[in-house]
């Protein structure tokens, strides 16, 4: 009996001995997998601010293409119109030498950001080069007619090469000229022009899409993380008392905050161990870095650039939500007068400022309720919801006020008037408001500017 229990003893500590290292064993194997789980979260966090990078480059990139465009499109109109050669070899030196359009799609082809924002930009290089194309048939009337009026000055063998139709050369010198003012303002100019920023602004929102689409992966990822790293430490609660101490503690409620936190979109708290303060220190940076880009995405997709008011497409948006509203809405249209005087005589820089002081005039009278907004080169708009019967002259003295701000010169730039037209709908913004503020606008105009008008189906019916 005495060896029969001594047997058994054995075979019970054995038992024992084997669980402790069995326990031992998955409490290392636990570790292992917790510290890859931590190494594969940070690698994801690097992943994403890489890839938040690439967006933004990719962004600024974008804004270079368009730029290009734009300085081809402003030095070709200049030589067109002011005969100076010096603007044509500024527009062959972008097209040849500086080639920002080139080089912005060469830099977004270079980041991993999405098939579809890639495609895009270069359908907008594709459409850019289609209208160089006819831009230069523009230059090649205007330099034609200027040597046969005599002046010599060098030609770029791409234009030497280029052939007129017959009908333009059969053309006096001064109709060559008078047709290549109207090409760069032409229909099909103005209409490819708009086509290339429509195509830009789709690309944009493709990026943002795209960014979105990252963001919801990685989150995911990072959910999946949070989740393994709770397994391992909770089965590590069951094997020993004393770890269960710690994680209550020092592990699990961190846990459970970054968890609940990245599910609902939130910064995370710094908890816990050094380990959990950084990984909630790494995600708060790249949420505030990803909220920051987001919202400059949008801002800059429903925004102009120049004057931060909401531009025509968030202003068409914006229509199109008020059309079967049951509120009253009200509706200025508002033209900054002489602008083209302006321009001439001052320059677009200072053209620019005064379309920012205006703007800022607007944004200062109105109401944080009413939506400013440019919709053109000098054209505004405001619209104005919940307000009461005294609507005529609460806008009367608005508009009275804004003159006196605007009539003398301020800080360089020089004073502005305005001509307001401005209508009514009863209820939701239907689609001939716009033409009724737009019929408002143009009696102003017709009786000398500088003044407001609203909208009078008798007068205007005329």
């Amino acid at each position: 009996m005495e060896k029969s229990v001594k047997l058994e003893k054995r075979e019970i500590i054995i038992s024992l001995k084997k669980t402790v290292v069995s326990i031992f064993g998955i409490i290392v194997g636990l570790i292992v997998i917790g510290l890859v789980t931590v190494f594969l979260a940070r690698k994801a966090f690097y992943n994403f601010i890489e890839a938040t990078a690439d967006n933004v480059s990719s962004h600024y990139a974008a804004s270079c293409l368009q730029e290009g465009s734009d300085y081809l499109t402003e030095q070709l109109r200049l030589f067109v119109y002011t005969e100076d050669v010096t603007f044509m070899n500024n527009y062959f030196k972008e097209l040849k030498v500086t080639r920002r359009r080139e080089s912005a799609l060469d830099v977004i082809k270079k980041y991993d950001i999405g098939e579809n924002f890639v495609q895009s930009m270069q359908n907008v290089l594709k459409i850019s080069d289609k209208l160089a194309l006819y831009e230069r048939y523009a230059i090649k009337l205007v330099v034609v007619a200027l040597s046969e009026e005599g002046q010599d000055f060098p030609i770029p063998e791409e234009i030497r090469k280029m052939r007129l139709t017959e009908a333009d050369q059969a053309l006096s010198p001064v109709e060559k000229k008078s047709n290549a003012r109207k090409m760069v303002f032409d229909l099909y100019y103005v209409s490819t022009k708009a086509e290339i920023e429509e195509n830009r602004y789709s690309a944009l929102n493709d990026l943002v899409i795209d960014a979105d689409s990252r963001i919801v992966s990685d989150r995911i990822y990072l959910q999946k993380m949070v989740v393994i790293s709770t397994f391992v430490l909770v089965a590590i609660l069951v094997l020993a008392f004393f770890i269960v101490f710690i994680v209550l503690l020092c592990v699990l409620r961190p846990l459970e905050h970054f968890l609940r936190n990245v599910k609902e979109e939130k910064p995370l708290e710094e908890l816990g161990p050094t380990e959990f303060r950084y990984f909630a220190s790494v995600y708060n940076d790249l949420w505030k870095i990803n909220a920051q880009n987001q919202n400059n995405l949008k801002h800059e997709v429903e925004h102009d650039e120049l004057t931060g008011l909401i531009n025509r497409r968030y202003f068409s948006h914006l229509r199109h939500a008020l059309e079967y509203g049951e509120s009253p809405v009200a509706l200025l249209i508002i033209d900054v007068d002489e602008f083209k005087h302006v321009n001439d005589t001052y320059g677009h820089e200072t053209g620019d400022a005064v379309l920012v002081r205006v703007s800022k005039v607007l944004s200062d009278f109105f109401r944080m309720t009413d939506f400013v907004a440019r919709i053109g080169g000098d054209e505004f708009s405001v619209i104005m919801t919940k307000f009461g019967d005294d609507i005529e002259s609460v806008i009367g003295g608005k508009l009275e006020r804004m003159r006196d701000a605007l009539k003398e010169p301020l800080d360089g730039v020089p004073g502005v008037t305005l001509s307001v037209g401005i209508a009514f709908a009863r209820e939701g913004f239907p689609e001939n408001l716009f033409q009724h503020a737009d019929k408002a606008l143009y009696r102003v105009k017709r009786n000398g500017r500088n003044g407001y008008a609203f909208y009078d189906e008798i007068i205007d019916s005329i």
